[in-house]
């Protein structure tokens, strides 16, 4: 053996006695995905060097500047790891097989990391600890292993390694939770993280109420975390003296106190730009997203927040003015993203949503706020949508495209599919007509029947899940309706979505025993054909779309099971006050599965540091959720200051994106985290060693 060994631990150079080749495989714990390399039996180390990262430094210079900034906090490489072991046999074979098995393992590290990002687990344990890193070896080769000391000491075969790894060694896992939790938004604290690099972390939201989730959100602050700072203001809690809003009752409003006022409402017309309400001094300090639960009773009104710190000067994020879906419920808009920096002292902020209304002059246009929402995100947001094409489909339900007819009235004609199938009417007495325009063979309408309404209904079948569309046209100003119609239980109880003669030119209208009401409405109007697409599913679950684009969606309570559009006929809805003619081409309608889903009832969905994964149904299975957009999540070390980190998560019914209405304010949620801290050096932290102290 040689006279002297030096061996390198997490950076410093620790020598061991000559001829003592394992003093320091009794200090130091080095365990390669199982295969212990320091277990004085078949392997002892002669050197350790821990993967130590280099910074990856992104910087911001300019030919006018002295030095350089930081664009963002340091990024880290991967470390390297070097381990000089010798394989301890009693013959040349053995130390050949103990050479072999170290050779597996640095291949299995390649392959596993090739094919899922990941690696195989390195765990050292340093002299003298009872803790331990986790290090991820992604690959890893034998760069020495020479035969004269293999002759020299007999049946000692040497061999130095170098691993690459991960950047840094990650510690035990740590769960906080879980917790239940309720209401619009809904948090969870993690405290004492820690480490020197973000943790590898997992959330795992799981549903409480048995209620199906198409939309979920989570966004982390910490730096500035601030625990006495809501997430949401209320109307209670907004402040209306000073401005336009005064107290009002909204049914389905978000009212924890169940005090009167629910919500906060305002009367905009004539495109003034009218101040509603404002929330209250606010002293979080980040970045955060401006979200408003909002409503109104009429097409073209709009929102928008202003912010100012302290007494300067109101700002307005990027975003500008949003438009509020016209509904039979309130939805929840996003007015933009601001940044906060740290005051002096306390920092002191407040939001104001302004409205107003392009179309109105008549001040019966209502601009209605129920509660505002300052969303974290300075330190990781991302959104997992159940984004449905309108393709989710089973069996085909229906189809013309009028080219095998003959001119005439359009009843009573036979459609391609289903096979014997007819069209049938109902409304108004005057028909559809099936008529050459130009090249094109299609169905035209054009009386003026005061909007009373005809119905073509494509045969006698009834449908839950169904998706129904047509291509329509009409190069006309006027007030009409063009458009498909699913759910028809007679004329005084169907839904549709229609193609208007006005802005906006899009509407999805429901008329229950009698009653029209209009629950979307939107986009400007086209003189050239258009495909409007309506689905209406069990769970009560409509989605509107234009040129195959989802445009809207929402829920109904009358389409659920039970209610009263819970299943009806299909065809196209046709009504005028003007005698331009409407043209449709090439109706379908299918039989739909169930909707997709972010979140199925009483099952999770689990936001990683590599990945978001939907539970299954059964519960048996995971996959990814049908749209993720954003960061995956990591936390933030408490350093010496032991911050916490909170996460703020959001998870509706609907899609908010789609102009849902966020569904219930009541549904409950559990939240729970686990992560493992992540060390450059050694598995150390600030946190609890005040103990510790310098030499005097």
């Amino acid at each position: 053996m040689p006279e002297s060994s030096d061996s390198i631990v997490s950076g410093l150079v620790v020598t061991a006695p000559a001829e003592t080749p394992t003093e320091v495989s009794t200090l130091e714990g080095v365990v390669l995905d199982g295969l212990d390399l320091n277990d004085h039996v078949n392997y002892g180390i002669e050197e350790f060097a821990s993967p130590i990262p280099r910074k990856r430094l992104e910087e911001i210079t300019g030919a006018d500047a002295n030095g350089a900034i930081l664009a963002r906090p340091a990024l880290h490489e991967n470390g390297v790891c070097t381990i000089v072991v010798d394989a301890l046999g009693d013959s040349r074979d053995q130390t050949d097989f103990l050479t072999q098995l170290i050779v597996n393992k640095l291949q299995r590290a390649e392959q596993v990391h090739a094919s899922t990002g990941g690696g195989l687990p390195l765990i050292w344990t340093p002299a003298g600890r009872t803790d331990s890193l986790e290090f991820t070896v992604q690959w890893g080769e034998i760069t020495e292993r020479p035969v004269d000391h293999l002759l020299m000491v007999g049946n000692v075969s040497r061999i130095a390694l170098t691993l690459t790894c991960a950047p840094g060694g990650l510690g035990d896992e740590v769960t906080v939770g879980p917790v239940t939790v309720t209401g619009p938004v809904g948090q969870i604290e993690v405290p004492n993280v820690e480490g020197d690099l973000p943790a590898d972390a997992t959330l795992t939201i799981t549903d409480l109420s048995g209620q199906a989730r198409r939309y979920v959100e989570w966004g982390a602050e910490s730096e500035h975390y601030n625990p006495a700072t809501p997430i949401v203001y209320d109307s209670d809690q907004l402040v209306t003296a000073g401005y336009s809003g005064t107290g009002a009752t909204q049914g389905a409003a978000y009212d924890p106190n169940a005090a009167s006022p629910s919500v906060i409402l305002a009367i905009v017309y004539g495109g003034a730009e009218t101040a509603v309400c404002a929330t209250p001094a606010l002293a979080h300090v980040g970045k955060f997203l401006i979200k408003a639960r909002v409503y109104s009773n009429q097409p073209g009104t709009e929102f928008r927040a202003a912010y100012r710190i302290g007494d300067t000067a109101y700002g307005f994020p990027k975003e500008g003015w949003v438009q509020s879906q016209v509904s039979s419920a309130l939805n929840e808009i996003v007015l933009g993203s601001v940044t906060i920096p740290p005051g002096a002292a306390t920092q002191t902020w407040n939001v104001r949503i302004d409205a107003r209304n392009l179309t109105s002059s008549t001040g019966s246009a209502q601009a209605v706020v129920d509660y505002v929402t300052v969303f974290p995100i300075s330190d990781g947001y991302g959104k997992a949508r159940a984004v449905a094409s309108g393709s989710e489909t089973s069996l085909a339900a229906a189809f013309d495209s009028f080219d095998q007819h003959t001119a005439g009235a359009l009843t009573g004609k036979t459609t391609p599919l289903p096979t014997g199938g007819t069209w049938a009417g109902a409304g108004n007495a005057t028909d559809f007509t099936v008529a050459v325009v130009g090249s094109n063979i299609v169905a035209t309408r054009s009386a003026n029947d005061a909007l009373a309404g005809r119905y073509a209904l494509a045969h006698t079948g009834t449908y839950s899940n169904v998706l129904v569309q047509s291509s329509v046209q009409c190069s006309e100003t006027g007030t009409f309706r063009a458009g498909v119609l699913c759910r028809y239980v007679d004329t005084s109880n169907w839904l549709a979505f229609v193609y208007t003669g006005g802005n906006p030119a899009y509407q999805l209208m429901k008329k229950v025993a009698g009653t029209e009401t209009v629950i979307q409405a939107g986009m400007n109007r086209s003189a050239v054909f258009n495909t409007v697409a309506l689905t209406a599913f069990e769970t009560g679950l409509w989605q509107t779309f234009l040129n195959g684009a989802l445009l809207w969606e929402g829920t109904d309570p009358v389409l659920a099971a039970g209610g009263a559009l819970a299943s009806g006929r299909i065809g196209l809805y046709d009504a005028g006050n003007t005698t331009g003619q409407r043209q449709y081409d090439y109706f379908s309608a299918s039989q739909l599965t169930a909707p997709p889903v972010v979140m199925h009832p009483l099952r999770s969905l689990v936001v990683g540091s590599s990945g978001v994964r939907t539970v299954s149904l059964s519960g048996a299975a995971a996959g990814s959720p049908p749209m993720y957009r954003g960061a995956f999540l990591r936390l933030q070390p408490a350093g010496d200051s032991g911050r916490i980190t909170r996460i703020a998560v959001r998870a509706t019914r609907d899609d908010l994106d789609a102009g849902g209405s966020g569904g219930s304010t009541t549904d409950q949620l559990q939240l729970s985290v686990s992560y493992r801290s992540r060390h450059l050096l050694v598995p150390w932290s600030s946190v609890g060693i005040e103990s510790l102290s310098l030499a005097a």
